[in-house]
């Protein structure tokens, strides 16, 4: 019972490790980071350094007026 569930554990640990750099990577390119430095010192600490990200990024710059999730009727 536990051997399957610890298996489980490490393959979803393993996917998570494996696909959150693509994603910083991708949320930097979006908010127009170019310091690849951040990048690899995010990925090379996978759950603090993205915890770290995620309280410290900028701000996404967005135009109101071309969203319309965005828009107050």
């Amino acid at each position: 019972m536990f051997g399957k569930i610890s298996f489980i554990v490490i393959w979803i640990t393993f996917i998570r490790c494996l696909l959150l750099p693509v994603l910083i990577k991708d949320d930097l390119s979006r908010r127009n980071v170019t310091n690849s430095w951040l990048f690899w010192s995010l990925t090379f600490i996978p759950l603090f350094g993205t915890l770290v990200y995620l309280c410290l990024r900028p701000p996404l710059e967005t135009d109101s007026s071309s969203s319309p999730l965005l828009r107050v009727s």
